[in-house]
């Protein structure tokens, strides 16, 4: 029997969507640990997110990088999601982020960047989180934030 065939598929994208929300939204682990199951992994090529390796950790990295250095016009627009038949639930969307908090690599100079992405998330038995795969242009996205390349 196929995971999405052991749970009510609905219910798993309504609860993955929530988390995405939650994640996106810079609301850190304290918000996002209860759709999160106990054994994750997170998985990203992108060179600052090298040392994540957990959905908890990138939970607490996003909110921290909000917070710190994308104060004022951090925002996202989701533009579609979509699921397969095992259960993996994939987000599309763009990331809308403007350099104004006191930290990164450059002092703070307002330069907007709109970062397309795509995320991956794979429930566990129980209906949880477990995996998220992480995908998007981090070149691209430093060259539009006025960033040097890593």
């Amino acid at each position: 029997m196929r995971l999405f065939e052991m749970m009510d598929m609905n219910s798993w994208i309504e609860e993955a969507t929530r988390f995405f929300h939650e994640c996106e939204s810079a609301k850190g682990w304290a918000a996002c640990k209860q759709y999160v199951a106990e054994e994750t992994e997170f998985i990203c090529q992108a060179e600052s997110f090298s040392e994540v390796h957990t959905i908890e950790a990138y939970c607490d990295r996003i909110a921290s990088v909000y917070d710190s250095v994308f104060r004022e016009g951090a925002d996202y627009v989701l533009e579609e999601v979509m699921h397969n038949d095992k259960g993996t639930v994939a987000f599309f969307g763009t990331s809308i982020v403007t350099h104004t908090g006191p930290e990164g690599p450059v002092a703070p100079n307002g330069k907007t960047a709109r970062i397309h992405f795509a995320y991956f998330i794979s429930p566990d038995e129980s209906g949880k989180v477990a995996k998220m795969i992480k995908v998007y242009d981090e070149s691209q996205a430093r060259r539009q934030l006025g960033w040097p390349a890593l």
